[in-house]
């Protein structure tokens, strides 16, 4: 986990790690990590797929708890690169942020996967509706801390065998929370490689193998030169990096997008 964490620092940004492990060994070392960097969080369940909406919760418990003078939180895969800064950066020059935002790649009228074979399989006894409420991809979100205390609430009850995503949204749907969509958040679309699309353009990339985020970090702090215009950070420019994407994935026989931001 060394590597990962440079440049990835900055003020006033607090971040947290979930892991879990029964070893001895793995909790000595969590420890000793632990000790080094104050931000891992170990929570009481098997650190599996299926347990992902558990982390989620302990998550924003956590923060609830402990960070009562962070305005924002970030939630993030660990597959996905955010540039944290910027998204401060943009968060900060907005005029008027509602108290509670809920922001990401939204997702509509999404139906519920009734194959029990599927790792997203929701049972009709869990969820018996036909569709679910909106709510933003779980790559990557944004939540007010009032928006995190009000899915808190909003979830209370809820059943966690369903996507952590949609956990959340259902969460959110029930305190009257409704999400905001940012296209500058990639969500598990496809991102060109380019140092003008991924971490500008386009603030979050999904399936981002540790040397792309390493390179990009690299990319990002040798300047903005060339990436203005059509290349640059509005809605023309997220256009431009999905056209880009999309073409490459089609022209490149379909091993474009995801794969050329792995090693």
């Amino acid at each position: 986990m060394g590597p990962r964490r440079r440049r990835w620092r900055r003020r006033a940004v607090k971040a947290a790690l979930v892991a879990v492990g029964s070893a001895l060994v793995v909790l000595r070392r969590l420890l000793a990590e632990s000790r080094q960097h104050r931000d891992i969080l170990q929570g009481d369940f098997r650190d599996s797929y299926a347990n992902l909406t558990l982390k989620t919760l302990l998550l924003l418990s956590w923060a609830r708890a402990c960070c009562s003078g962070t305005p924002f939180l970030l939630k993030a895969d660990d597959d996905v690169f955010v540039n944290v800064p910027a998204v401060a950066t943009a968060l900060s020059a907005w005029p008027a942020i509602p108290p509670r935002l809920y922001l990401g790649r939204v997702h509509w009228s999404v139906a519920p996967n009734r194959d029990p074979r599927s790792r997203h399989h929701v049972p009709v006894d869990v969820y018996p509706g036909s569709r679910f409420p909106p709510y933003c991809s779980g790559t990557a979100y944004v939540l007010s801390r009032q928006a995190a205390i009000a899915v808190l609430r909003g979830a209370a009850g809820l059943s966690p065998a369903v996507p952590e995503d949609v956990w959340v949204g259902l969460g959110a749907a029930r305190a009257g929370l409704y999400p905001r969509h940012w296209a500058r958040f990639g969500g598990s679309q496809r991102v060109p490689p380019g140092r003008c699309c991924l971490g500008r353009a386009l603030l979050s990339g999904h399936r981002v193998r540790p040397p792309k985020m390493r390179r990009v970090w690299g990319e990002i702090a040798g300047g903005d030169g060339g990436c203005g215009g059509l290349m640059g950070w509005g809605a023309l420019g997220v256009l431009r990096c999905r056209v880009m994407a999309w073409g490459d994935w089609l022209w490149g026989g379909g091993d474009g997008g995801d794969d050329v931001m792995g090693e």
